[in-house]
């Protein structure tokens, strides 16, 4: 590796005004869907394991807008609600269960939109 790429790589990067707004709406995001997956009923390695992925996917985001973007001037702000709506917007009650009855109870075939249950994983 040469010393160019270490010092980018590790160098200080002081933000804009501008990447701080996109810093802070990306906190905001990711925060927001820690607290939906913590919100989940029940605790699990696997649980615990998407918030670790989630934290280290909000890491190298940061990374990334801290290293290669010069500039936020035309680069748009992620929204402030995620695009999606289901189940958890709709207050429906999630039970914690160990994985294998959904399981068992996929028998492969198609759902009302017409795609095969295990597709929808």
């Amino acid at each position: 590796m040469n010393p160019s790429e270490i010092r980018r790589r590790f160098e200080y990067i002081p933000p804009t005004e501008a990447k701080r707004q996109v810093h802070d709406r990306m906190r905001q995001l990711v925060s927001t869907f820690a607290t939906i997956i913590d919100a989940l009923p029940g605790e699990s390695r696997e649980k615990a394991l998407a918030i670790t992925k989630l934290e280290e996917a909000a890491f190298w985001t940061h990374a990334h807008i801290a290293r290669n973007i010069v500039s936020t001037g035309g680069v748009p702000l992620p929204p402030a609600r995620l695009p999606f709506a289901g189940p958890l917007d709709e207050g429906v009650d999630l039970e914690p269960g160990d994985g294998a009855a959904e399981a068992e109870a996929s028998d492969g075939s198609e759902d009302a939109d017409g795609v095969e249950d295990s597709e929808h994983l």
